[in-house]
């Protein structure tokens, strides 16, 4: 088996970027919305959700204040069962995660 003490850069975007989809739709905004509420626009928020774009912790922030959440629920999905259950059911594949982690 392969364990991951921390996530490369490339898990780190995709998972941040669930959560921030996850938030926002919670939150029943539209990319449109919570980019205008954090300063960012539309394809800016989009390329996070997709997994495109790591920003930096202060446009994180600005995105998490947006959202209301502390920032450190965009970094740990743990932190939230709805946001684990969230992203399970409806992002990520499975069987290609278990497959990926037993050799």
């Amino acid at each position: 088996m392969k364990f991951f003490n921390k996530p490369t850069r490339e898990q780190m975007k995709k998972l941040v970027g669930m959560m921030i989809e996850f938030w926002r739709k919670k939150r029943k905004l539209n990319e449109t919305q919570l980019g205008s509420k954090c300063g960012k626009t539309c394809s800016k928020i989009s390329s996070y959700e997709l997994g495109r774009r790591l920003a930096d912790s202060f446009e994180h922030n600005k995105v998490a204040y947006a959202l209301k959440i502390p920032l450190s629920q965009l970094y740990n999905w743990k932190l939230c069962p709805q946001a684990m259950e969230y992203i399970i059911k409806h992002k990520l594949n499975v069987n290609n995660y278990h497959n990926s982690t037993i050799n």
